[in-house]
């Protein structure tokens, strides 16, 4: 019974990301074509090729607010204060199998993903994490 439970709570939750992904899906869609619509031609060199990684979809999307970083992946409309606060809320989200980054000795960190053969292997310094997620240098 246990089992058929975390089953069926395992289902609801990947459910519950799927559609938040195809939420954004669409709504970055509805985006792209309303910038398409309302720009002046643009030559094939100019168009850069949409970026498919989270990690280079932040570098983009990110924004500083008051409060802190809002837009990073995976945040769910959270705003994070520190970058520390944001790797802690990644690897919560690991749980359902979202990649995280982990520390692997002082100031270095490794993106732990659930299926490797998925990914070539990341790292990244801290310095380097601060960047990518648009935090203040410390």
């Amino acid at each position: 019974m246990k089992k058929v439970l975390s089953l069926f709570v395992s289902s609801i939750l990947m459910s519950i990301f799927t559609t938040s992904c195809q939420q954004q899906i669409v709504q970055s869609e509805a985006s792209a074509q309303h910038d398409s619509d309302s720009s002046v031609s643009e030559s094939a060199s100019d168009i850069a090729e949409p970026p498919k990684d989270p990690v280079t979809m932040s570098q983009q999307k990110c924004s500083k607010t008051p409060e802190g970083v809002a837009g990073l992946p995976y945040a769910h409309g959270k705003v994070f204060a520190t970058l520390d606060e944001y790797l802690a809320h990644l690897q919560q989200l690991s749980a359902i199998d979202l990649p995280y980054w982990r520390e692997v000795r002082p100031g270095v960190y490794e993106q732990v993903v659930h299926m490797p053969e998925a990914t070539t292997p990341k790292t990244a310094t801290r310095e380097e994490l601060l960047a990518m997620y648009c935090f203040d240098s410390e």
